[in-house]
């Protein structure tokens, strides 16, 4: 039968990092037996902001396009990354036809929606989070990119449902973001829950914690009506 899917988006500042760097955090998936799909995209190296986040649409028009060859349940595609592949899935999921990113140098077509996002403290807010020069590169319009770049300006009704894992005392990624994208999803009606590890920096989480962690994002994935097993 179709299986439920997740579109995983690997962290490394927009400037490093490989989608080989991700097999434990999608093993729990595996594990329940999953369709798994890790992507690369442009670092800042090769091509500068919006690249990467063209290059996760264009990735899950490809999850859409090759759903029959590898039984993807297209009503159950998950998007989810770490850090910069956090910010990466918002961006992927609350995206919407007609959105125009660094001053029209991208403007988002009639893309797929996802069924829901989570973000493992992934930037959610440039103007709070120091935006990454290497990525953003140099003569821009600052404030546009900060604006048309951050997730927290893409909360509208109706959009996929959020998870967030975040540690209290992140540094690279301040933990009020989250805070701040969970009060307005809230406020905007958006199915979300901000999942808080007290203490904790920018992951390295324990294998307890991370334990509890799996089983929030299949207790939030199943609230939003995503049935997170296959049947047999």
């Amino acid at each position: 039968g179709k299986k439920p899917t997740l579109l995983y988006i690997h962290g490394g500042g927009w400037v490093v990092g490989s989608k080989d760097e991700s097999i434990l955090n999608v093993l729990p998936y595996i594990y329940r037996d999953w369709v798994v799909i890790c992507i690369n995209y442009r670092l800042a190296k090769d091509s500068l902001a919006p690249a990467a986040v063209e290059d996760c649409l264009e990735a899950l028009e490809w999850v859409h396009a090759n759903a029959e060859k590898y039984d993807i349940d297209t009503d159950r595609i998950v998007v989810s990354g770490g850090s910069a592949g956090g910010h990466l899935a918002l961006m992927t999921g609350m995206l919407r036809n007609g959105d125009e990113l660094c001053g029209g140098k991208f403007k988002v077509g009639n893309n797929r929606q996802v069924a829901a996002i989570v973000n493992w403290f992934g930037v959610a807010d440039f103007s709070i989070n120091p935006h990454p020069t290497e990525w953003f590169g140099d003569n821009i319009d600052t404030e546009e990119y900060i604006r048309t770049l951050s997730p927290i300006n893409y909360v509208r009704k109706g959009g996929a449902p959020v998870l967030t894992i975040h540690g209290t005392e992140d540094a690279p990624v301040p933990y009020e973001q989250s805070v701040n994208l969970h009060r307005k999803l809230r406020e905007s009606g958006v199915v979300e829950k901000l999942h808080t590890i007290e203490g904790k920096k920018h992951g390295n989480f324990t294998p307890k914690e991370l334990t509890q962690i799996y089983q929030e994002i299949w207790k939030f994935l199943e609230s939003a009506g995503i049935k997170t097993t296959v049947d047999k």
